[in-house]
């Protein structure tokens, strides 16, 4: 037990180190292929420029009477980037976040996110919690709030995030339903189970 305790810390570091590693390589790789790429394939690269990752449209979620268009963040690092420094979303684009296995707690922060967002959380293909409209935060990263779901709340196998206000603005609250179906790709998860 004693060893257990003390080895912790150290893979702790160690594996934070080694993704920070990863992450910066990542960024390398994607940069690369935004120079070299041709115009016959632009969905298969991942840029990591100030201006944020744009990652290929996938999938479609509806909402009501409403369709929006999905990037997937499935990655570790697609979905530690996110939304981050992207100047805008689309009224009709939105990102998400798959967990496989869902996952019973998460929360995001709105770091290096320059727009107005809103946070859907799902468990199955039903709204657990909205996050609406949350601001970015422009403090240091320990002092950027969290916005999640509170305990209680069943397991998220998504996360949704479109244009701050969006939510009201379609009717969408707790209790709502959205259906993600992939678009002409395969989705690597299927997000209603």
């Amino acid at each position: 037990m004693v060893w257990g305790q003390v080895l912790k810390p150290s893979v702790w570091i160690l594996s934070s180190l080694a993704l920070c590693l990863c992450w910066s390589c990542a960024a390398d790789v994607g940069n690369a292929l935004t120079e070299s790429q041709t115009q016959d394939s632009p969905a298969e690269t991942l840029e990591t420029e100030v201006r944020g990752q744009q990652l290929p449209l996938v999938a479609q979620a509806t909402i009501g009477d409403y369709k929006f268009l999905l990037e997937a963040a499935v990655t570790p690092q697609q979905q530690a980037m996110g939304l981050m420094f992207r100047e805008e979303v689309a009224p009709d684009r939105g990102m998400i976040f798959p967990y496989d296995p869902p996952v019973p707690r998460v929360s995001y922060w709105m770091f290096n996110v320059p727009i107005s967002l809103d946070i859907i959380f799902i468990a199955g293909d039903e709204v657990v919690h909205i996050a609406d409209n949350v601001p970015p935060c422009t403090s240091p990263p320990s002092a950027c709030p969290t916005y999640g779901p509170g305990p209680g709340t069943p397991p998220i196998n998504v996360v949704l995030e479109l244009a701050g206000g969006r939510s009201e603005e379609i009717g969408l609250t707790v209790g709502g339903k959205v259906v993600i179906e992939p678009l002409d790709s395969p989705l690597p998860h299927d997000f209603r189970e």
